[in-house]
């Protein structure tokens, strides 16, 4: 499997979501948008080396956490439109 989309799922929990998609080593694109998200917890993309696109929009993501996508090196998309992140949800370097 290289693409997983589930966007317009009522989808939570971030960390529910990267549990399964972690095994899944082929995996390209990911589109978790228009979904219930509040937060990227911290390292929630570990393992994730594979991705080149992450679509994250259309959330009530507020707050990303610290190294939330330090692990995704291949990155190229990263898409966080239509979010609430402001510079207090911004990760903070000493957090971890």
């Amino acid at each position: 499997l290289e693409e997983l989309r589930l966007s317009g799922n009522n989808v939570t929990d971030l960390n529910r979501v990267t549990r399964v998609t972690r095994e899944l080593s082929r995996l390209r694109s990911l589109d978790v948008s228009r979904n219930f998200l509040k937060e990227i917890p911290p390292h929630a993309f570990d393992g994730h080396r594979t991705l080149t696109s992450l679509f994250l929009d259309r959330n009530e993501i507020e707050h990303i956490g610290s190294r939330s996508l330090s692990d995704l090196s291949n990155l190229h998309t990263l898409d966080l439109h239509d979010n609430f992140i402001s510079s207090h949800g911004l990760m903070k370097p000493d957090e971890g």
